[in-house]
């Protein structure tokens, strides 16, 4: 072996020692400021990353202000293409939106790499895949079909019938109705509760895919029913918000005609104060630290933290717990479990919701906050 070979190599495995110093270094710094309090998501930050996206065209960049003062710079991609992940298939980029980055997603390193970053909201986009030479889409780009506008609508009515009548519902409202809620609540954000009109299998519309983001919605109107009917010291009517950008036409129309008003993201995020209830089940965005770091909702009906288990370890979750998260839940709320059926299949709870609780704020929690 020569020796210019082997200065190579040490040179290249000093540039590797000297670049994992400085992500190692990276992440330090994110968890200090992170256990200093500094917000990662803000009402502000989130607002002026959603003004830039309405603008923006393609080509146009978006500035996002990191966590040390500094500023990302996020290129618009619509309709750019790139090479896919298969052969003879390209990916088409299309809806750029923010991805909100959790303390794990900042700081984690997964299979060897580092995921370390100042950027808790850059801008991605979603991809489409296609064939390179047909350009026809592929199977998985497709979106699923939707059931006749009549069948969809009986479906969703009839799925509404059977959770009011179910026990779960009847236990949900007998908790509520015991409970000492908050004053002032005056609307419900609901986050990532899918959409139900879709046909996704040859199986009947009423398997269990469909019935599940159903019934999360026909938790909507009982909340709203609940609490138009207890003194929360609200005047006027619980407005009903709902946030996922998978619903279809189809969804939105018969979810509006019930009232529940649809919203794009982040508008979801910035309707949510300390007058709301917040619902996500099992979502794919890391809802309940974006809700931790912007407000101290009256009401939150979630995913359960896990007290035991340490959140900063394990393999990384979409929704993950965060110590954040858990001060914020001891400190201010009372915890109960969500009723649900029980899954035979798995044996265990949550085929409608997962395993889910119940967070109501503590009476004097706004005037410690």
């Amino acid at each position: 072996m020569d020796q210019s070979s082997s200065s190579k190599r040490k040179r290249k495995a000093d540039a590797m020692n000297e670049w994992e110093a400085l992500e190692l270094e990276k992440i330090a710094k994110v968890k200090e400021m992170y256990s200093k309090g500094v917000p990662f998501f803000t009402k502000d930050s989130i607002r002026n990353i959603h003004q830039q996206l309405l603008k923006a065209k393609t080509g146009d960049e978006i500035s996002v202000l990191n966590l040390d003062g500094t500023s990302s710079k996020f290129k618009i991609l619509n309709g750019e293409v790139v090479d896919g992940d298969e052969p003879k298939t390209e990916m088409v980029q299309i809806d750029p939106h923010i991805r909100y980055e959790s303390i794990q997603g900042l700081t984690q390193r997964i299979d060897g790499a580092f995921t370390a970053s100042f950027c808790p909201m850059p801008i991605a986009h979603f991809l489409e895949v296609r064939d390179k030479v047909t350009k026809e889409f592929c199977q998985r780009s497709k979106k699923h079909p939707n059931l006749p506008r009549e069948e969809a609508e009986e479906f969703f009515k009839t799925c509404c019938k059977e959770w009011e009548a179910s026990e779960p519902c009847k236990q949900l409202r007998s908790i509520l109705a015991s409970a000492q809620l908050p004053l002032g609540i005056t609307k419900i954000v609901a986050f990532a509760c899918s959409n139900f009109s879709r046909i996704i299998t040859k199986k009947p519309h009423s398997s269990r895919g469909l019935v599940r983001p159903a019934t999360q919605h026909a938790l909507i109107l009982t909340l709203r029913d609940i609490l138009s009917k207890k003194d929360c010291g609200s005047s006027g009517e619980i407005e009903c918000y709902a946030q996922d950008p998978v619903y279809s036409s189809l969804d939105k129309s018969i979810l509006e005609q019930s009232g529940i008003k649809i919203l794009s993201d982040p508008e979801g995020f910035l309707e949510v104060d300390e007058s709301t209830v917040v619902l996500s089940f099992c979502p794919n965005v890391c809802v309940r630290q974006v809700v931790t770091d912007i407000a101290r909702p009256a009401i939150m009906i979630w995913d359960r933290v896990l007290w035991n288990e340490d959140e900063m370890d394990g393999e990384p979750k979409t929704d993950p717990d965060s110590p954040r998260l858990k001060k914020m839940l001891q400190a201010f709320y009372e915890e109960s479990e969500m009723p649900d059926d029980y899954d035979d299949a798995n044996k265990s709870f949550g085929i409608k919701f997962g395993n889910a609780g119940i967070y109501i704020r503590k009476a004097n929690a706004i005037s410690r906050l």
